[in-house]
């Protein structure tokens, strides 16, 4: 029996077991963020926020959460400084970024931060590519 907890985290039981994996997805457009949790969310516990702040906060008060998956372009704080501040906050996260722009763009960046997880959602994003990365 599945069972799904009120928004915004998604407590689910398949099969009478509980997912392994803790993810935080950051994303604050609306359908992208349902296509990533209804794709994820039979495998991992997912929860989502529309705010690098909001992450940050459920980064800090949510040990578990093993892996944050973030847009590089949020309103008011990019998707690196999110992941430079959560790594100070929890050194071993792991983080995969998204992004409609062209990659190349923030090739310094990346390489600055020591990042190296960035998929791209141009066109048809490669869902399929975001549970490689994770597993």
């Amino acid at each position: 029996m599945n069972k799904v907890a009120n928004a915004p985290f998604l407590d689910l039981e398949i099969d009478g077991k509980r997912s392994a994996r803790k993810i935080l997805l950051v994303e604050d457009v609306e359908s992208i963020q349902l296509a990533i949790r209804d794709f994820l969310f039979a495998r991992f516990d997912v929860q989502i926020t529309t705010t690098a702040e909001q992450a940050l906060m459920i980064l800090a008060m949510s040990p578990d959460i093993e892996l944050l998956i973030t847009d590089i372009k949020l309103p008011e704080m990019n998707g690196f400084e999110l992941g430079r501040l959560a790594r100070r906050l929890r050194p071993d996260i792991q983080i995969i970024f998204i992004t409609s722009y062209d990659v190349n763009e923030f090739i310094d960046v990346i390489r600055e931060h020591g990042f190296s997880q960035v998929i791209t959602k141009h066109g048809r994003m490669s869902l399929r590519e975001i549970e490689v990365t994770i597993e």
